[in-house]
């Protein structure tokens, strides 16, 4: 194994391009620093030479065979490399080469990293969202704790577990950049929800109400439980309603008060600063909140009714939606039920 590890080296030595003399000086020397290593008394067991010496010898054969491969080759480490291999011929000990030998490939290791990290930067998918704002997918977890430091995030922490979830894919992060500067950063969930979104220290990303809802389009995803987007209205019901302009309206407690409603669910703005998404529950037959801290809590909304006949007609309707769905959701299921064949006894 060792005559052939030197073999290879030296065969890859003479390829690589470097002016002969180094390298002649390279090959004498190396068996000489190799056998004044293994035939110190520590390493040996009587005639033969202990394991774990000859394995770190095969180890720093291998290296620096990266390290002539790498000498022929265009790049950061071909300068490193000839550094390297021009100085064996004067290192004291294999100690020495040793060290030298894992530093070169500790740089090498570090600069591939790194060139592949910008080649899977660059082609990570970029979704347009105007002549400003985009949004790039996060698909390495380097380039999710760069993000994170930079908008001051606890994903920056390498103990937080996103980056895990980033990896087995329980997670996909998207960074939300105007003119090419990251401004946020947003996760979604395996239910293709959107489970969190911050802009620097955690702050609102200061968008309005269109272009969060144009980010949950571009993305095909909902975030009715997210605050960012709760928070500013960008709720599940306008992605699939044809039409925006509210259903109901109502002047209470001097706030304007405006309602939508589609297909069993209820939509209600207070001022266009406080919203909220209510979901028609057959099973439980009460409304429910569908948002993220409940911004108008179901008090609110039935004390609004209450006192609002034109949204007190939308809550009945919607309810009665709800309610039909629910039977011709049932009623299909029982349709689609195959009869039971009967067993042999």
């Amino acid at each position: 194994m060792l005559e052939q590890l030197l073999s290879q080296f030296q065969t890859t030595l003479q390829s690589a391009g470097m002016h002969p003399l180094p390298c002649e000086q390279a090959v004498e020397c190396l068996p000489t620093l190799i056998a004044q290593f293994e035939n110190k008394p520590e390493n040996r067991a009587g005639r033969r030479v202990r394991r774990a010496p000859r394995q770190r010898v095969c180890c720093t054969l291998k290296h620096l065979k990266r390290a002539a491969t790498a000498s022929a080759k265009a790049g950061a480490a071909r300068r490193e490399a000839h550094k390297l291999l021009r100085a064996i011929r004067t290192f004291p000990d294999f100690e020495t080469l040793e060290k030298r030998a894992s530093s070169f490939i500790g740089f090498q290791n570090r600069t591939s990293y790194r060139r592949n990290e910008r080649e899977m930067r660059k082609r990570a998918p970029v979704i347009q969202l105007g002549d400003s704002l985009a949004l790039r997918r996060v698909d390495t977890a380097s380039h999710l704790t760069t993000i994170g430091r930079r908008l001051k995030l606890c994903v920056a922490q390498q103990d937080s577990g996103y980056q895990h979830s980033l990896r087995d894919g329980s997670l996909v992060f998207w960074s939300i950049q105007r003119d090419g500067e990251v401004v946020g950063l947003l996760s979604i969930n395996a239910d293709n929800e959107v489970d969190e979104c911050n802009g620097p220290d955690h702050e609102p990303l200061g968008l309005d109400r269109a272009v969060m809802l144009q980010i949950l389009r571009k993305l095909n995803v909902t975030a009715d439980d997210c605050e960012a987007f709760a928070n500013v209205g960008a709720l599940s019901i306008f992605l699939e309603r044809p039409a925006q302009r509210p259903d109901a309206t109502a002047n209470f407690q001097d706030s304007l008060y405006q309602a939508w409603g589609w297909k069993g669910r209820l939509a209600v703005s207070q001022d266009q600063r406080r919203w909220s998404l209510f979901s028609w529950c057959s099973k439980r037959s009460e409304w429910v909140d569908a948002t993220f801290d409940q911004n108008i809590t179901l008090g609110e909304m039935v004390d609004l009714a209450a006192h609002c006949p034109e949204i007190a007609a939308l809550v009945r309707e919607q309810r009665a939606l709800a309610g039909l769905r629910a039977e011709k959701t049932t009623g299909r299921r029982r349709r689609q039920r195959r009869p039971r064949c009967r067993q042999a006894f």
